[in-house]
């Protein structure tokens, strides 16, 4: 049986240490490119998030008329199997800030946020709208910091072309960031609109696009450059069973990013792409009683991806939305929305609280 000097065997040794470094390093940027494509696509889709919920807005103004100030206080916390006692055998889910304090646990990201939003409108047939919510990261240690802040801002106007249809323009700002490597900015130019083909039924589309850039410059994140945009197309229906009011509707949403890899490992510019659809219901109920008005809904909705392609494969997720809310006109021009959100799949299982403080003046 050979035997191998010691010199050779540290030759050896190393050359098989370069060769799993060699497919190691490659694999690592991959999965970092595509975490960075995702976000790219999280971002487009959570503009055209914001555009379906203005154009659910117009469609279905509620039990009163647009605001002129909304405060919107939101307390959103990612749920996750953590063992809270050493003594347990299994791990128990981690309970909401709301009811736990949990003080033990690092805020490396955002865990509140506050929306103040100023709506302008007028009594012709254009309405000028703005929402949008920023928050301001934390580092490790809990301090603020401006580089890991998260926005989702828009601002547009409605035009009323007639009875049964509305159409508009919006400019919107997202940016999101990618475990501290830095952040992408996507600026978007988006359309929206609605149409009504019978009384009880709708059909709404949104399209947008912008460039898409990482900041800061010198970031770790592998993408330099590109685009981003999104279209989305949702047709639903309205009918009453009861006191009830049932909407069940369905969407059909894409999004595609183009982007130019920082380093030379890809020659070229990448092309990904992500498609879903969307099912839900909502069911509603408006009590009047002496002067007040008190709204009680529920929300119902799946996502699937299907298809969702990439330079590094596909994958396919789904998710599932259940949000109670209740409504009331609490005086005139005076309205309180509470909302519970829960979401199942995707990313993890999330929750989040949002207080909504509506008034006119």
């Amino acid at each position: 049986m050979p035997v191998l000097r010691p010199r050779k065997r540290r030759k050896l040794t190393l050359a098989a240490l370069a060769a799993l470094l060699s497919v190691a390093v490659p694999e690592a940027r991959a999965a970092t490119l595509e975490d960075s494509l995702r976000s790219a696509s999280d971002l487009a889709l959570a503009a055209a998030a914001r555009l379906n919920a203005r154009v659910e807005a117009v469609r279905d103004p509620g039990i009163t008329a647009m605001s002129g100030l909304d405060l919107d206080l939101r307390i959103d916390r990612t749920q996750v199997d953590r063992t809270l006692d050493p003594f347990l055998d299994a791990p128990q889910p981690d309970l909401p800030t709301l009811f736990w304090d949990n003080d033990f646990e690092g805020r490396p990201a955002p865990s509140s946020e506050l929306e103040v939003s100023r709506r302008l409108t007028s009594d012709g047939s254009g309405d000028v709208w703005g929402s949008g919510i920023v928050e301001f990261g934390r580092e490790a240690d809990g301090m603020i910091a401006a580089r890991h802040s998260r926005a989702d801002i828009a601002t547009g106007l409605d035009v009323s072309l007639s009875v049964r249809a509305t159409a508009g323009a919006a400019l919107g700002l997202n940016r999101a960031t990618i475990d501290g490597a830095g952040s992408l900015d996507l600026p978007t130019l988006s359309t929206y609109g609605t149409f009504a083909p019978t009384p009880d039924s709708y059909l709404d589309v949104t399209a947008g696009a912008g460039p898409l850039r990482s900041a800061p410059a010198g970031a770790g994140l592998p993408i330099a450059s590109g685009e981003a945009g999104f279209a989305t197309a949702t047709y639903g229906s309205r009918f009453a069973v009861g006191p009830l009011t049932l909407s069940p509707y369905a969407r059909l949403e894409s999004a595609v990013v183009r982007a130019l890899p920082r380093d030379g490992a890809w020659s070229g510019a990448l092309l990904a792409s992500r498609t879903s659809a969307v099912t839900g219901v909502k069911t509603s109920r408006v009590i009047r009683r002496q002067g007040a008005t008190i709204a009680p809904a529920l929300r119902l909705e799946m996502r699937q991806d299907i298809a969702r392609a990439r330079p590094l494969g596909r994958r396919v997720s789904q998710e599932l939305t259940i949000a109670p809310e209740i409504e009331a006109e609490l005086a005139p021009h005076w309205t309180a929305r509470l909302e519970h959100r829960s979401r199942f799949g995707g990313d993890g299982d999330t929750r989040s609280l949002q207080i909504r403080l509506e008034t006119t003046f």
